[in-house]
């Protein structure tokens, strides 16, 4: 059973990139107050810093892993082979996790949506200075930019706890202690209970 985790949080990761662009676009071109401007300048810029170096870590680390394994086991004939691919547990260089650690990147997304959330009355301000002389359709499009920021943080932190509580609830909470939730990588649970899932499946229909 293939865990969808990882595919599901670049989207919503792709749709928040999307919404800081554009949000960052009417920055630019407001004439709203530059007391009001700043700090939602600063917050935007850190989110998309933030954003891309997480996505940068990520593509690091499924490069490193993709390595051949020499402990596989081929099906056939019984004999040990290299086999060229995703590696398991213990198969290739590791990379170093900072950004793409549950607690580190669940404690940003908290830090930078409470960012967001206090910023509201100069983004309100913002957008009341920027969308006047726009069409109906245009400006209610830009004024939705802020919620979308808001909402891709929101879901991005909904998704990593209520995948977190789903993974210990059938598992226990022994699997904080075994690793696979503080000091792994997020969404590491999800995909080692799909490989585990499937192990289950194929041992059942060998047997």
């Amino acid at each position: 059973m293939r865990s969808h985790f990882h595919d599901t949080r670049l989207t919503i990761q792709a749709f928040l990139f999307a919404s800081l662009l554009i949000f960052g676009h009417i920055l630019a071109t407001s004439s709203a107050p530059l007391e009001s401007v700043r700090p939602l300048s600063e917050i935007n810029f850190l989110s998309l810093i933030w954003l891309a170096f997480t996505v940068i870590e990520l593509a690091d680390m499924g490069s490193s892993t993709l390595a051949p394994c020499r402990h596989a086991l081929d099906q056939e004939d019984g004999q040990k082979t290299a086999i060229e691919g995703e590696a398991p547990q213990g198969c290739g260089p590791k990379s170093v996790l900072f950004l793409c650690r549950t607690e580190i990147e669940l404690a940003l997304g908290l830090v930078f949506t409470v960012a967001w959330g206090a910023c509201w009355r100069e983004a309100f301000l913002v957008l009341s200075n920027h969308t006047p002389g726009l069409s109906g359709k245009m400006a209610i499009m830009l004024s939705m930019s802020y919620f979308s920021i808001l909402a891709g943080l929101l879901a991005l932190s909904a998704q990593a706890f209520g995948s977190i509580m789903l993974h210990l609830g059938r598992n226990g909470l022994q699997a904080l202690r075994e690793g696979d939730v503080l000091g792994a990588k997020t969404g590491q649970w999800a995909v080692e209970g799909g490989i585990r899932l499937e192990d289950e499946e194929a041992n059942g229909v060998a047997g």
